[in-house]
């Protein structure tokens, strides 16, 4: 019985699932792409992953060994974002990659009596008022126009 072939794969995390971004044959091939996918995208969280597929299944499935994680929070180039609740790991256990140490929840700012927002990793963009002004006062307007069209003909 011939083994299926070993193949790697470079996945980044999208909210709590894993997305492949790219499947490689050769190790080589995959470990360059890692590199350059980590050069490209500094602050999403990816990983290098081996994976085997299991002869005979038809529904894809596999094993699957870490060779290489690249976790922009660990080292301190962006902010953890969502924090977890009181008392729970997120991650890996403690202790099964090198340098993963359970997050800790932010500590509260004095003088402040709400929470800070959790933001799913979105950039805070400023809302444009002053267009949806405009549209608001350019409606208004083709409706008043509309309206006097309509008293125009029926008085005339």
């Amino acid at each position: 019985m011939s083994e299926a072939p070993r193949q790697y794969a470079v996945q980044r995390t999208i909210g709590r699932t894993w997305t492949t971004l790219d499947l490689r044959p050769r190790r080589e091939e995959a470990t360059a792409l890692f590199a350059e996918t980590v050069r490209t995208r500094p602050r999403h969280v990816l990983r290098l992953i081996q994976v085997d597929f299991k002869p005979g299944s038809t529904c894809g499935e596999f094993d699957w060994l870490l060779l290489d994680l690249y976790d922009p929070r660990k080292l301190g180039l962006v902010p953890d974002l969502a924090p977890e609740a009181p008392g729970s790991v997120s991650g890996p256990l403690p202790g099964s990659l090198p340098g993963s140490l359970p997050r800790s929840l932010p500590e509260p700012v004095p003088g402040r009596g709400r929470q800070p927002t959790r933001r799913r990793g979105r950039e805070a963009v400023r809302t444009p008022w002053a267009l949806y002004a405009g549209f608001f006062a350019l409606g208004a307007a083709a409706v008043a126009a509309a309206w006097l069209a309509v008293l125009a003909r029926a008085g005339g």
